[in-house]
């Protein structure tokens, strides 16, 4: 972590640490994103970039279409309805089994520090670290050409750290709370937005993410995508898993999709 740029990370009892968590509460919950620009330091983040790169070329590939919502189609309701609107997403992952485990990237996640000030600003009773062997803390890798399309995430809040951007294109478009629980389908910005009609683009923001900078996202609540990148130079972000509940696994067809295996073995069990 840059204690230079947030020397508040040393002591997160004291009031100059409470003051920045109640502003990065504050982004989180109005916009629906907070960002921390710099979070983790030039020289571990080269390392960090090091390792994403060596391993990224093995990465499993996910070629595949899903809904918004990431649910099965329903053969109840029409071809048009929002449900069965599916989009093609392309994009690699790297798992947690396959990162080195004194590395920089697995040693920044693993630090409780990371899962207090994520609780806190998440207004989260409890927050626990992942014990997914494969989802645990990974890395996304977008090649040329390869997009992330319009989503609502499982989990309810998304932590990310931006290790590369691609050479074009990669934005992050989201939408602010447009839903308040799983089962809302939004219906009305969301068909405007996967329709592409006139005004659409007014209710989606693009956030430019440095290297370096640590994410906190509603996802459940807000709708978003990665466009579609361009150029030699990969996109890499690397994926921090936390949960309410300590011995998270995700299930093995989230598993299978994202890294094409499955291990339901809980870490630490």
């Amino acid at each position: 972590m840059n204690f230079a740029r947030y020397p508040w990370l040393r002591d997160l009892a004291s009031p100059a640490a409470a003051r920045a968590i109640e502003g990065y509460r504050a982004q989180l919950f109005g916009s629906g994103v907070a960002t921390l620009p710099g979070f983790a330091d030039a020289a571990a983040l080269k390392g960090m970039l090091a390792e994403a790169s060596a391993k990224s070329a093995a990465a499993y590939v996910t070629d595949d279409t899903h809904n918004a919502y990431l649910t099965a189609a329903d053969a109840s309701k029409p071809k048009g309805h929002l449900v069965n609107q599916f989009m093609r997403t392309r994009v690699a992952s790297v798992a947690f089994d396959e990162l080195s485990p004194g590395g920089d990237l697995v040693r920044l996640y693993e630090q409780q520090a990371l899962a207090e000030v994520v609780r806190r600003i998440t207004e989260q009773d409890r927050v626990f670290h992942s014990a997914d062997p494969l989802g645990r803390c990974s890395i996304n890798v977008f090649r040329s050409g390869w997009n992330h399309a319009w989503h609502f995430d499982e989990s309810e809040f998304t932590t990310t750290l931006m290790l590369q951007t691609a050479e074009q294109g990669g934005a992050f478009q989201f939408t602010p709370w447009i839903r308040r629980d799983r089962e809302s389908l939004a219906e009305e910005p969301l068909e405007k937005i996967l329709a592409g009609a006139g005004g659409a683009e007014d209710l989606y923001d693009d956030l430019a993410f440095e290297p370096g900078t640590l994410s906190i996202f509603a996802g459940r609540y807000c709708l978003h995508r990665v466009t579609e990148t361009a150029g030699d130079r990969e996109r890499l972000v690397a994926v921090f898993t936390f949960a309410s509940e300590p011995g998270f696994v995700n299930t093995p067809e989230t598993q299978k999709l994202f890294w094409g295996r499955a291990s339901q073995e809980p870490l630490g069990a």
